[in-house]
């Protein structure tokens, strides 16, 4: 209640303070070009002193009336027609835009009228779309409050050409490193050891405008994408004080209230981060060199523990004197069997009695046992093993919840210094949200064949059924400053903090590989958090005196992905009603696997724009400018297997890790990793650009130009890195010589650094012919050539190795990749109509040089490799069509055929094979039927997606054109 009255004071408060004067806000653009007039003046008539503006460099003005009543704007610039209006703020604020026509001055007979250019809806995004110089697609705010997407991996599977894989997205077939992801242009970082890809689920569509997919480049844009530059825009502030509430609940019917698979869960998982539940205990070492070894106390060592060092020494009895350990099991030896009478275990008068001491010997070896001296022997690991939480080994059922989203945004537009011949204009946009969501699959199935290769490489049959879920939580917050001081100079700030945690379940049954037909469980689970802040600067300056517009921008980003306490249980299945006897021998044994990524990415721009004619009123203009990014990365494992495990019923008993009298020989935690389990990935980019964008006529424009860019990139073993040791060292040795989690085992590698150290030119060009001038209804042609460049990521070229959940293996590096060169080539033809309908055909063909690609190898594990060729075309077909007033339809289908020839050599036999490329989907289809009711301010819409089935695993080195994996299609309907 109290916000409530604080809000309506507030309320209360600026109306009166906005009583006798009122502001009028808006945009004056290029009626046919959309142009920004910078310059432009908006002034009161016949005002005494003058009252008015500039429009600045966003193409926007403000402008205080403080009488009361109407009064008559008049908008000018040179070379355009006045306009002339009527306006009445009412004490408040006014949106009113100018679109200027061409001409000598004289007064408008035809005044046109528009809305302000909200940069959340599809009309101002087509406007744009029609107009740029190079081939984009979008989803807007607008569109996405019609559907109900969430988040942007949601949302932009409606884009033509864009298929989605859980968080991460593929377009026109490519996926990984042929995609940038941006936030407003500017480079984050992806927090993913196994891909390029960003996950976009990490963005809620509540704070962002739009987001644009470009498909084409040019000079200006990032030379490391093919597929596409696809950047999210943060909302930008209202021209007026805006409160907006959103919140949506989500019944799914495979999850919500229905019994899923899940995981143990901590206090504070609903905020998106572990509470240290999953945590690795305080004072566990995580390198196996730092951990204490078990250690079986000889007999020697065991009468010592008993008191009887010097005794033993008396007698000159030595660690090493020959048959000692042997003969308190005979009769002969007089000492021991002393010594089993000073324990009260023989009558001293049985000391050479065979049977006697036999019996004295089994009473020594049940009394002081291994657990008797574990504690004293072993007293750091008996410190160490209960550490861990020994009690949540098995994955349990649990009713699903409701999927949440709730959001709210506040921003406004302020003038300030308001002494100033030119008030200042501070607009500032606050928003936050948070979300939790639950996916589950429980009747997904796995199978898994391979031949026989030799009488000791038997044939397998892997058919399992899997119980899948994963619990999101999360929340993201934005916060934006922008100051426009005047008509040439303005600057923006933006933070935006996001979090989310994920607690990921699986449980699965599998035939066992055997004659016996026995089946076995496996139960795995983890827990993954991830926070990223992002920091960006932008400013924009007009210069006059040279007729040259300048921006600048900068990035910083701050982010950590952490895999909490990974599990790993497997047993044989026993018959229904019977108690798990224990782990199989040939089965993994028990593990728990922890990651820690740490990333931070700087990129900064700047960007120069001179005209190259004198009149304004023509689109030829010369961009110049450079470019700087620094991407660091380090990644941490630690690795941990559980051995003399039992049964996973027996785990729940926490006297099954403690070392102590009672206790048997108990279950041990072990590292199994090493430091060289941990790397360092350094990435740097310098880059420079020259273009030209240059109408010819109102028909015909090309825009074109160089960009270079030098690609400086490191990876490495972090010990390794931060001591300097040459990559020719021979202390580096191998890594790849162990199983990770009980996986198998990679090959061993030389753990060597991966290094690119190369220029590249990229040279693009973009022809538009208009071939229907109409400022309305355009219809456009546009052909496009642009080389461009994939880097492997820091994954693909470190040789260290990780296990990988969802392929449950052993993936590892490769130093030796090389970047992969693309040649680019785009057709379009695209329509506009008066009504807001529109229509395009796109195709496109894309050849590649060393294309990269992820296999199975010859040892069950992963890696990737470089192609000898490969290539990809396709071709996309989309629409819009208003059928009714309320009713409007919207489609797009995407055609796509790939290919990818690559060269095994196996036991010195090289094989050449092709097959499709990996991650590329050959169709993808979206239709969504949207009925809107405007009066009532009620949508609905009914949305579907599919697409083709894609090449999860790409091959084997073994049997390529047989061992791959797809992903098949998902019909989806929203």
């Amino acid at each position: 209640m109290k916000r409530f009255l604080l809000y309506a004071i507030f309320l209360l408060l600026n109306t009166l303070m906005a009583q006798g004067q009122g502001t009028v806000r808006g945009k004056v653009t290029d009626a046919v070009t959309g142009e920004e007039l910078i310059g432009a003046t908006v002034v009161v008539k016949n005002s005494d002193p003058r009252v008015g503006v500039d429009v600045n460099l966003e193409g926007d003005y403000s402008l205080t009336i403080r009488t009361a009543g109407p009064v008559t704007l008049v908008v000018a610039t040179m070379g355009y027609i006045t306009q002339e209006l009527v306006v009445d703020p009412k004490g408040g604020v006014a949106i009113q835009n100018f679109e200027l026509r061409e001409g000598e001055g004289k007064e408008l007979v035809e005044l046109e009228i528009t809305r302000k250019a909200n940069k959340r809806t599809d009309g101002y995004l087509d406007r744009i779309k029609a107009n740029s110089a190079t081939s984009f697609d979008f989803i807007s705010r607008d569109m996405t409050l019609k559907t109900g997407d969430p988040d942007a991996s949601q949302a932009v599977r409606r884009v033509t050409g864009v298929s989605t894989v859980g968080g991460f997205v593929t377009v026109r077939g490519l996926a990984d490193r042929y995609l940038v992801t941006a936030i407003n242009g500017g480079r984050i970082p992806t927090l993913d050891p196994l891909t390029n890809n960003l996950r976009l689920d990490l963005f809620p569509t509540g704070l962002l405008d739009n987001i644009i997919i470009t498909k084409t480049a040019s000079p200006e844009l990032p030379g490391d994408w093919s597929g596409a530059f696809m950047s999210l825009n943060t909302s930008d502030y209202p021209d007026k004080l805006r409160i907006n509430v959103t919140t949506t609940l989500g019944y799914n019917q495979n999850s919500t209230f229905k019994t899923i698979v899940t995981a143990q869960n901590s206090s504070t998982d609903w905020l998106g981060r572990d509470d240290g539940m999953r945590a690795i205990p305080d004072g566990v070492p995580a390198d196996q060199e730092q951990f204490p070894i078990f250690v079986e106390p000889t007999l020697y060592q065991q009468l010592g523990l008993l008191g009887y060092g010097a005794t033993l020494d008396a007698y000159g009895i030595l660690p090493t004197t020959p048959g000692f350990q042997t003969t308190i099991m005979g009769t002969t030896a007089v000492l021991p069997h002393l010594l089993l009478t000073d324990l009260d275990l023989l009558a001293p008068g049985l000391i050479y009695d065979g049977t006697a001491v036999q019996n004295a010997v089994d009473a020594y070896n049940s009394t002081y046992n291994l657990a008797y001296f574990s504690p004293t022997v072993n007293a750091e690991l008996a410190e160490l093993n209960p550490k861990f939480n020994n009690k949540n080994w098995r994955v349990k059922d649990a009713q699903g919840s409701p999927n949440f989203n709730t959001s709210l945004t506040i921003g406004n537009q302020l003038n300030v210094f308001k002494k100033r011949k030119t008030p200042m204009t501070l607009g500032y946009l606050l928003g936050f949200r948070y979300s939790t969501d639950t996916d589950y699959d429980g009747e997904a199935t796995q199978e898994r064949t391979g031949e026989a290769t030799s009488a000791t490489d038997p044939s397998f049959d892997f058919k399992g059924d899997l119980r899948i879920s994963t619990i999101s939580s999360g929340w993201n917050a934005v916060g934006s400053l922008s100051l426009n001081v005047d008509r040439n100079n303005s600057f923006s700030l933006l933070v935006m903090p996001n979090a989310l945690g994920q607690n990921n379940a699986r449980y699965t049954v599998f035939l066992k590989p055997s004659v016996s037909g026995e089946t076995f469980a496996s139960e795995d689970q983890f827990y993954e958090q991830r926070k990223l802040w992002v920091y960006q600067y932008g400013s924009k300056h007009f210069i006059p005196a040279w007729r040259m517009k300048v921006e600048l921008d900068a990035s910083y980003s701050d982010g950590d992905r952490d895999i909490l306490d990974l599990k790993t249980v497997q047993y044989i299945l026993p018959p229904p009603g019977e108690p798990i006897s224990g782990v199989d021998g040939a089965l993994l044994p028990p593990s728990r696997i922890y990651r820690f990524l740490d990333e931070t990415l700087f990129d900064g721009r700047v960007g120069l724009e001179l005209p190259l004619s004198e009149d304004d009123r023509k689109l030829r203009k010369l961009k110049f400018g450079g470019a700087y990014r620094n991407d660091t990365r380090e990644n941490l494992q630690t690795y941990y297997t559980v051995l003399n495990a039992p049964g996973p019923e027996q785990w729940e008993n926490p006297s099954q890790f403690e070392l102590g009298p009672g206790g048997g020989f108990p279950s041990q935690y072990f590292p199994f990793g090493t430091f060289k389990d941990n790397d360092i990935g350094i990435l740097k980019v310098w880059a420079g650009y020259v273009m030209s964008d240059y109408a010819f006529n109102s028909r015909i424009r090309v825009v074109g130009g160089l960009r270079a860019e030098h690609t400086d990139m490191i990876t490495d073993i972090l010990r390794f890195y931060e001591n300097g040791v040459a990559p020719d060292d021979p202390s580096r040795g191998t890594v790849g010589n162990n199983a990770i989690g009980g996986a198998a085992a990679a090959e061993p590698q030389p753990a060597v650094p991966g290094t690119i150290d190369q220029w590249d030119l990229l040279p693009s060009i973009n022809f538009i012919y208009r071939l229907k001038d109409d400022e309305l209804a355009p219809m456009n042609l546009r052909l496009n050539y642009f080389r461009s460049l994939g880097r492997p990521s820091f994954r693909e070229f470190s040789v260290v190795q990780q296990f990988d959940y969802a392929l449950n293996a052993t993936v590892f590096g490769n130093p030796d990749l090389k970047m992969t060169s693309i040649d680019n080539y785009d057709i379009r033809v695209e329509r506009y109509f008066k009504n807001r309908n529109n229509i395009s055909v796109s195709g496109f063909y894309k050849q590649f040089q060393n294309h990269i690609e992820l296999l199975s190898t010859v040892n069950s594990g992963f890696t990737w490799r470089n192609a000898d060729f490969s290539r990809i075309f396709g071709l996309e077909l989309e629409g819009r069509v208003g059928i009714t007033p309320s009713l409007e339809w919207r489609g797009n289908l995407t055609l796509m055929d790939s290919r990818s020839d690559l060269t095994f050599n196996f036991n010195g036999i090289e094989t050449k094979y092709s097959t499709e490329m990996f991650g590329q989907a050959p169709y993808l289809v979206n239709s969504t039927l949207t009925w809107s009711a405007d009066s009532a301010r009620f949508s609905v819409s009914l949305s579907y997606n599919v697409q083709g089935p894609k090449l999860s695993v790409s091959n084997s080195e073994l049997a390529p054109e047989t061992a791959r994996a797809f992903e098949m299609p998902r019909h989806l309907i929203d």
